[in-house]
């Protein structure tokens, strides 16, 4: 009997189980790979988009000259530079100079109605007074706000402390 040379049918057989399985473990590790860059790319700009909603209201109450009115876990409005503003939290976040045409779902007139931070659970704006200068009345010691996002794992939280000293209102 003359010898063949080449692979028999068992051989090729073989290698291709051996590819199949090579390939298969190769697209689970593609497939994870591609989606944690993608969860990781949305939890990053999520993050950014968050700090800089913070750092915003912070330099905003920052320099507040008076606080108007307070409505807890909804809103604030202040007076800055002699322009009327709110901060006001929900659903969304937004930054407005004119109430009556930003309803903080939308985000309206861009010269009056900012949205600094869309799709958060659980907002709160909290307002503490105390008497810092001892005399009568009391002054804004700091304002809270806290938020979450959905798919993240920790609150997004600032404390704000007025630079100059705020009557209450």
């Amino acid at each position: 009997m003359k010898q063949r040379k080449g692979f028999s049918l068992i051989e090729v057989i073989a290698v291709l189980v051996l590819l199949g399985i090579i390939v298969a473990f190769g697209g689970l590790f593609l497939t994870t790979f591609v989606e944690g860059y993608a969860l990781s790319t949305t939890t990053g700009e999520t993050a950014l988009k968050g700090q800089i909603a913070l750092d915003r209201i912070s330099l905003e109450l920052k320099q507040a000259d008076s606080i108007d009115a307070y409505t807890a876990n909804s809103s604030i409005t202040f007076t800055r530079n002699g322009v009327t503003k709110s901060i006001v939290v929900g659903s969304n976040i937004c930054l407005t100079t004119d109430l009556a045409t930003c309803s903080c779902q939308e985000t309206g007139n861009p010269t009056t109605c900012n949205l600094l931070m869309d799709n958060v659970q659980n907002a709160t704006l909290n307002l503490a007074q105390a008497n810092l200068d001892g005399l009568a009345g009391n002054e804004v010691a700091y304002v809270d706000i806290q938020f979450t996002v959905p798919d993240m794992g920790s609150a997004f939280e600032t404390r704000i402390y007025p630079r100059k000293m705020v009557a209450a209102p």
